[in-house]
This record gives C-alpha cells, structure tokens and sequence, in this order.
C-alpha cells in the first residue's frame, strides 16, 4: 500500500519561497527591505497577526510590503532567529520612550530635549521647531485618539507640522486650524515629542502605541 500524497492548497503556494532565499531567512539572515513579505508568508500570517507580532501597524507593514522600505525600529526580537546586526541589536535594546508632559516652565529646553530622544530613537536627524512658529491644528478632534501628524517642508513662519486626533483625516479647507506651537502643550501635549522628526515622516500615537514611519510623498508640496 502506497502512502498517498497530499495536494498542495494555495495556502501552501502561499508559503512557497525560492530555495535560497528560504535558506537564508532561516539562517536569520533577513533583509529588511526585500524579504518582509516572504517572510510574513513563510511563517503563515496575515498582515494582521504579522504587524502585531512587530508592534507595528498594519498600514507601516502595508507600506513596508509594497515600498521595501522598512521602520526604523521593527521588533525583529519577536522572531526566533533574529538577523544578527549591531545596528538591529542596538534599536531592539532601546527603552522604549515614556509619554512626555511638559509644564510651561522652561519650556524651550523640555521641548527640545523631548524631541532630541525621539528623533535619537528613530535614527533620524533632529529638525527644531520653534514655539512661536505655527503647526496645522484639527481643533474639532481634540481629546480624540489616535493622535496623528504628518511633516510638510516647513515655510516662513510654519513647521510644516499637519497634526489631528482621531481616525479620520478631513480633506476639508477648514478641517485644520493654524495654532501656535506653544498652544500644543495645553491642546496635545502628546504631539509635542515627535515635532522634531524631519519632513517626510508621520506619526501615530495612542497610549503605550507608537508608530513613526516616512512618507516620501510628503515632500513633494
């Protein structure tokens, strides 16, 4: 009697790499901007559980698939057998960065110093703001979460900083509100920490989420 043979689903189509490239994703030897969805195949996840796994969101992970351009801190420590990098090693054993909540004394330098250990975090050149220039402001979703923010080149007089709470982002003409940076401290202090990130980067915060990724889009204004 012959041992009969499985037929091959989609599913396992799916998960079916090239014989290198499986080879070395299980050596660990993963790269980061050609192997992410491979990877999330060969281990059978949906964007979903795979976005989690990586405390990341699924629109980063999304971006990530489609762009090859990864986060700048993707929890590969969840894996098994992670890719053995200083650099990925360092990011991993970063703490992560407590809410900041600045009070109105000495508020220049608790600002900077907030968004220099932001900016440090992600690996990214720190780009000041300063308190008397002007950010776009979603008034009407204040209290809201997430809170979200998108960078703009700056221009005279603005940071270039587009900042709202909620789910939804308006395409209305009135939807932001130009406010001065220092109103962010009473309106979202949670903001306050990220506005050092440069142009082209955007990011969500809810609680103990946090999620900073760049929109090269974002540049062309």
């Amino acid at each position: 009697m012959t041992d009969e043979i499985r037929e091959l689903t989609k599913k396992d189509f799916a998960r079916a790499l090239p014989q290198r490239q499986r080879e070395r994703i299980i050596r660990g030897q993963i790269d980061p901007a050609k192997d992410i969805a491979a990877l999330r195949r060969f281990a059978g996840l949906t964007q979903e559980e795979f976005a989690e796994a990586l405390s990341i969101s699924v629109h980063t992970l999304r971006s990530w698939e489609q762009d090859g351009a990864p986060p700048r801190a993707p929890r590969w420590h969840c894996f098994a057998s992670p890719p053995a990098t200083r650099e990925s090693s360092e990011r991993t054993s970063r703490p992560r960065l407590e809410n900041v909540t600045l009070d109105h004394g000495d508020k220049r330098a608790q600002l900077c110093e907030a968004q220099r250990k932001v900016c440090d975090e992600y690996g990214v050149a720190y780009v000041a703001v300063d308190l008397g220039s002007k950010v776009g402001f979603a008034l009407e979703t204040q209290d809201r979460l997430p809170v979200n923010g998108l960078r703009h080149p700056p221009t005279d007089g603005t940071t270039g900083w587009y900042i709202w709470c909620g789910e939804d982002l308006s395409v209305d003409a009135d939807f932001f509100y130009p406010l001065h940076t220092r109103h962010l401290l009473d309106r979202c202090p949670a903001a306050i920490r990220f506005l050092g990130l440069p142009p082209g980067y955007r990011f969500l915060v809810a609680g103990d989420l946090v999620d900073v990724w760049f929109d090269e889009t974002l540049l062309s204004v």
